[in-house]
């Protein structure tokens, strides 16, 4: 059985994206307890994380790059690819290979599957981004076909901070409450998505996968569909997650403001 090597490391993102994120989240607490901010800007964090987490990296890097479920023009393609690279979870090509190649091709079979809890709940929550394994890109090498998703990639940190910047410049507080606030905040609902969502015994199932995935209810709502992921699982190319009436998928709302291509092309199929 092919595995990771295990091996401890703090890789490059951690340092350049994620201990910001995490560090401007403290100051944004601290600010609003102090109320030296308004609490617009918490409305604006909201707004930020549904565009670059729900939009971005559900809708985009997920339905769209990973599982195919929609077609849609290049333009709005980038845009999404653009808005999942603010999450700061990644570049699109790698976050799908992970996904693909790893999580779903492997999901809780043995540790290809870096974000399977049974390796122990850390492990599928943070714990896989600091051990090095050889990553398979697989389904995801159709990608490397796009210039938009190859640029994003090889300017993934520059493109990140060169938004910051931006931000900074209209207001000093933008960046911490439109950027770093809610990627803290995505980087968790994928730790929870990953290590609740795969633990048999918290949700219910509507489809018999092989895997443990699971739905539950009330994160499926506050994900914005994401928690109903035994759905997922069961019909991947499926563009939401909602099966029964009583899951409510709110992306499926977003979903209806992107406009799509008709169907995919004997090329892209």
């Amino acid at each position: 059985m092919e595995k990771s090597s295990g091996s401890f490391h703090v890789p490059k993102g951690i340092w350049a994206i994620t201990l910001p994120q995490h560090l401007g989240a403290i100051v944004a607490v601290y600010l609003l307890i102090k109320r030296e901010v308004s609490g617009l800007w918490l409305i604006g964090s909201y707004v930020s994380w549904v565009l670059i987490g729900v939009v971005g990296i559900g809708i985009f890097y997920h339905k769209y790059f990973a599982h195919r479920g929609f077609k849609t023009y290049t333009l709005i393609e980038n845009v999404g690819a653009y808005l999942g690279a603010l999450a700061g979870l990644g570049a699109p090509i790698g976050w799908v290979a992970l996904h693909t190649d790893h999580h779903h091709r492997f999901a809780d079979l043995n540790e290809l599957d870096v974000h399977s809890p049974r390796f122990g709940i850390f492990n599928s929550y943070m714990g896989w981004q600091f051990r090095k394994f050889d990553l398979k890109l697989g389904s995801a090498r159709r990608l490397l076909k796009s210039s938009g998703l190859k640029f994003i990639g090889n300017h993934y940190y520059q493109i990140y901070w060169a938004t910051a910047v931006a931000l900074f410049l209209i207001d000093p507080l933008a960046p911490v409450f439109l950027l770093f606030v809610p990627g803290f905040v995505h980087y968790h609902v994928e730790g929870l998505i990953a290590s609740l969502c795969h633990t048999r015994t918290l949700g219910y199932r509507n489809y018999e996968t092989t895997d443990n995935s699971v739905n539950i209810w009330l994160l499926g709502l506050l994900t914005w569909g994401a928690g109903f992921h035994n759905n997922h699982h069961g019909d991947p190319v499926r563009p939401h997650n909602q099966t029964k009436i009583f899951e409510i998928d709110l992306s499926r709302l977003l979903l209806f403001l992107i406009p799509k291509k008709a169907e995919l092309s004997k090329e892209e199929a």
